[in-house]
Order: structure tokens, then C-alpha cells, then sequence
């Protein structure tokens, strides 16, 4: 039985190294996976729990709060196409309100749905320029 800190390396080429209780992944600690992701952060009976950074092959990375292995709480996502959202998240869905900056520049701030813009929301094209356009509407 595993208790307290060590490394072990899965069959299928994944690899923990950090604290076990009860011969389980508790506590802090980092997860290779053998695909090429990592998460570097806390865990609770062997899944992402607490505060974390998740780390995709493409490179996308999400820094914020897991929830029983899924993205959950405030966090902020920086895609691999380089947009950022900044916000609440639930079941790894934008859910709550947050902040989407997109690459070129345009940024919407309001409320989300299940990934998808829903409820009151502002669109802003090219803030903080002379050229600035910004739209308040009520998304359905």
C-alpha cells in the first residue's frame, strides 16, 4: 500500500509522482500522461481536485479549480488558436460569467451557458481604439 510521496508510472506509459494516502493519488502532486498532456496540482482519490493547471498536446492550457476530475469554479483558459476566457466553469463547460478575449482583439464579456453564450452579454470590437464598436444584448 502507497502512503506519503513517491513516483509511479502506470503500464500504459503515464506517470505520478507525488503524494499517495491509502494507495491513492491525494494531496499535490504531477500526472504525465502518456498521450503528451500533463496537470500539475492538487488531487483527491485519484482525480483532479482543487487548484490545478492542465496541459493539452496542442497546447492549450487551463490554470484554475478541478472539481472530481472536471474543469469547475473560476478559471482561465488559453486555447491553442491563442484566445483566452476568464471565468466561471462547470463540468468543463464555460458556465457563469467570464471574459473571452479573442486573438484579434475582440473581447466579450458576459454571461455563458454550457459553452455557449447565454444570457445578458457585451461585444466589444477593437477596444481601446478609435475604431471601437461595442454591443449589449441579451444572447438566447
Amino acid at each position: 500500500m502507497r502512503n506519503g510521496r513517491g513516483t509511479y508510472a502506470f503500464q500504459n506509459g503515464s506517470k505520478f509522482t507525488g503524494n499517495f494516502v491509502d494507495n491513492k493519488i491525494h494531496g499535490k502532486g504531477k500526472f504525465d500522461f502518456a498521450i503528451g498532456c500533463y496537470y500539475r496540482g492538487e488531487f483527491q482519490r485519484n482525480v483532479q481536485h482543487g487548484r490545478g493547471t492542465y496541459t493539452w498536446l496542442n497546447g492549450a492550457t487551463y490554470k484554475g479549480m478541478f472539481s472530481l476530475g472536471k474543469i469547475s469554479g473560476f478559471g482561465e483558459m488559453i486555447y491553442a488558436d491563442f484566445h483566452k476566457y476568464s471565468g466561471s466553469w462547470a463540468n468543463n463547460k464555460k458556465n457563469g460569467f467570464g471574459v473571452f478575449s479573442y486573438r484579434r482583439g475582440h473581447v466579450y464579456e458576459g454571461e455563458w451557458r454550457e459553452d455557449i453564450r447565454q444570457g445578458k452579454g457585451k461585444m466589444s470590437f477593437f477596444p481601446n481604439s478609435m475604431a471601437e464598436e461595442v454591443r449589449t444584448r441579451k444572447y438566447l
